[in-house]
């Protein structure tokens, strides 16, 4: 297992940081007291900042409800920045399990495993949870809870949809927004494009800011039991006025 940089990739590792530990103590030297105080603060400030770092790719996102239909649902999951075999069971109200899928968090796709189910019922409200399939055999439950439900779409409504549609999210705090939305009880969120501004074309950029984007709890909350689909425009792959083309647009 690696992480993006290419390093063996341990969850349990120490954070070592030779290169700043280094730098600041080379600094250092010479200096007065209070001048050696102030590096040490330095110090402990970028060691911190690193250590967030680390966390936040680290941690998992989602469940995210992908699209649904009639008889069939999608879903968007990461455990973290590792790689594991996981498995979706949808479960009856009354706790019977209906249907399953298996997937691999694999690097390649930044760590997310993607579950698609079929054969429910129409009009029919579901549970879902996620467990880890480990090498020894064992089911380890990775998300599971009462806000991970779902229900199938209601055929008979024909044109009939409660959707939200948004897109620009430049703000840093946009938790009422998300907040009044999930009053809104939509049938379908749609992330209709700069949804979040990245404004990079730098891979590693983007997907430590989607990841945050997609972790913010209000937005996080409505995921687990609505359907969110999207499309994307300039800022959230790219940069301002980019067509997704270049790669320095």
């Amino acid at each position: 297992m690696s992480d993006s940089e290419g390093v063996p990739y341990d969850q349990n590792r120490s954070l070592e940081v030779p290169f700043a530990n280094h730098l600041l103590s080379d600094f250092s030297h010479g200096f007065s007291s209070q001048s050696v105080s102030v590096f040490l603060i330095m110090k402990k400030l970028l060691l911190l900042h690193l250590i967030f770092v680390v966390v936040a790719r680290s941690a998992p996102v989602g469940p995210y409800v992908g699209s649904v239909s009639t008889n069939e649902a999608h879903f968007l999951y990461s455990p973290g920045q590792v790689e594991k075999k996981l498995q979706l069971s949808v479960l009856s109200k009354s706790g019977i399990v209906v249907a399953k899928a298996d997937s691999i968090s694999l690097m390649a796709n930044d760590f997310v495993a993607k579950f698609h189910v079929s054969g429910l019922k129409n009009a029919t409200g579901y549970q879902y949870r996620i467990d880890e399939l480990t090498a020894e055999g064992k089911v380890l439950a990775l998300s599971v809870g009462e806000d991970l439900h779902f229900k199938t779409v209601d055929a008979s409504r024909k044109t009939k949809v409660n959707a939200v549609l948004l897109s620009c999210v430049k703000k840093k705090d946009t938790a009422p927004v998300w907040e009044e939305i999930n009053t809104l009880n939509p049938d379908i969120l749609c992330l209709s494009g700069d949804t979040p501004y990245i404004d990079t074309t730098d891979l590693v950029t983007v997907r430590q800011k989607h990841r945050a984007f997609l972790n913010e709890v209000p937005l996080a909350k409505i995921g687990t039991h609505t359907s969110v689909v999207g499309t994307w425009d300039d800022h959230d792959f790219g940069k301002n006025n980019g067509n997704g083309a270049s790669l320095g647009c």
